[in-house]
């Protein structure tokens, strides 16, 4: 990177992006009268760590981002990810 910060900048703007798409999929299910739905919360607990170098101690700017399986409902009851439309490629976003 050569102590040029323009590198992590764009680094950080293709993670956040990364994640606003995640993000956007997430969904729970909610049973109702004996039928369920998804419902979009949009929600997520996300923790991301990021790191300069390899474990060799290369230079390489990478970061690791975990979605915890949970997310919160409209109801306020936290409730597992119905994770099935992260895993969907939209037209556009790839």
């Amino acid at each position: 990177m050569n102590g040029d910060g323009r590198l992590i900048d764009v680094h950080r703007e293709a993670v956040a992006t990364a994640r606003e798409r995640i993000e956007a999929t997430i969904a729970t299910r909610v049973t109702e009268r004996r039928k369920t739905r998804l419902e979009f919360t949009k929600s997520a607990v996300i923790a991301q760590f990021q790191h300069l170098t390899s474990r060799a101690g290369d230079p390489n700017l990478h970061s690791h981002v975990v979605v915890l399986n949970v997310t919160r409902r409209a109801d306020g009851q936290w409730r597992s990810i119905e994770n099935g439309e992260m895993f969907v490629s939209t037209p556009g976003t790839a």
